[in-house]
């Protein structure tokens, strides 16, 4: 967008945190991380955002980050920090967006949820806007880790699973497990056993719903974020509407 000077940049983030990192255990600030919020705020070059609208529910984090840009951005007052449901804003995000006098507005939303707090219906509220979107999808850390191998999911659980997959008890079953009969004894006896490979498959799921139901044309290919012992946990996406935008997410090495 660094030619089209017309366009207006909006910057959205669903879990902005504190702004930095500590990861250590004795809160040693010299060895504080810079976290997203932090990064977009500092570029400058080709341009920089025209508005941030950063969205954390965790309070003592916002006020960490909105305290943050007051020190070390003044000169951005139309940063601003919420301190909220990211789901309820993604919607705000898309009312605002449609609106007539919004149409020459632009939005980049980054959306890295630590598990599946993400809510399915918020993202249908962005179907077909110029609203550029990475997800990070919690393909084992969190769909992973609630479909059990014997398919006894807790009510709880399973209706954690739809409001994330948008997607009905009966589906999810059907696509995650195969059932199987063997004549016993007494009589056929039916096993349920989740199939391999499962990780990969939440992944395309996951993609393959969005696309079929137009929130966006197109995604980029995944970017895996695995453990310590190279197991995959993530899988980081781009979605777009914009061929264009799709070629750069590809492009963009790690």
């Amino acid at each position: 967008m660094k030619d089209r000077p017309y366009f207006k940049l909006l910057y959205f983030d669903g879990f902005a945190g504190s702004g930095v990192i500590d990861p250590t255990d004795d809160g040693d600030p010299y060895e504080l991380i810079e976290g997203v919020a932090k990064r977009i705020l500092d570029i400058t070059e080709p341009r920089a955002f025209d508005t941030y609208y950063f969205v954390e529910k965790n309070k003592n984090n916002a006020d960490r980050l909105r305290e943050l840009i007051k020190v070390k951005y003044p000169n951005k007052p139309q940063a601003g920090v919420v301190h909220g449901d990211c789901n309820v804003k993604l919607i705000d995000l898309a009312a605002y967006m449609r609106r007539d006098e919004n149409k020459k507005v632009r939005s980049l939303a980054f959306l890295d949820p630590y598990g599946m707090q993400l809510s399915w219906n918020s993202l249908l509220s962005l179907r077909e806007l110029p609203v550029d979107t990475w997800i990070l999808v919690p393909t084992a850390i969190g769909v992973g880790r609630l479909l059990r191998r014997d398919g006894v999911i807790e009510p709880a659980l399973m209706d954690r699973l739809k409001d994330f997959l948008g997607m009905e008890e009966v589906e999810i079953m059907n696509h995650f497990y195969q059932r199987k009969t063997t004549p016993t004894l007494f009589g056929p006896e039916e096993t349920v056993n989740k199939i391999p490979d499962v990780t990969e498959r939440i992944a395309a799921l996951y993609t393959d719903r969005i696309l079929q139901a137009g929130i966006f044309k197109y995604a980029s290919k995944p970017r895996i974020l695995k453990n310590s012992i190279g197991l995959p946990m993530y899988h980081f996406v781009l979605y777009t509407n914009k061929e264009s935008g799709l070629r750069i997410a590809d492009t963009i090495k790690t």
